[in-house]
């Protein structure tokens, strides 16, 4: 809508400025590690809590695709978990209304 795009556009030209100023680092490293263990990825951890929330609230979470998906691009990828995730909710969360 025309509000998530001057939203946006803000939000693009802040995050400009402050890269031309230089407070953001090119060294960027982030390790993160739990202690269990997961087999699901991102996508079917969606997919599944889609599904529960269909099982057991019988309605869905609206996620903020359009803004994820640009900070993931802005970000060199680093929000690729959360697109992912949102991704696998969204597809089954429209299964599962198709049904």
């Amino acid at each position: 809508t025309g509000g998530d795009i001057v939203l946006l556009s803000k939000l693009h030209n802040m995050i400009k400025q402050k890269y031309n100023k230089g407070l953001y680092s090119n060294n960027y490293s982030y390790t993160y590690k739990s202690n269990v263990p997961n087999e699901l990825s991102d996508f079917n951890m969606g997919q599944r809590n889609a599904y529960y929330d269909y099982k057991n609230k019988k309605h869905f979470k609206l996620y903020p695709k359009l803004l994820i998906n640009f900070l993931n691009l802005i970000s060199n990828h680093r929000l690729n978990e959360i697109k992912e995730y949102i991704d696998g909710y969204n597809y089954e969360s429209k299964r599962l209304k198709s049904k």
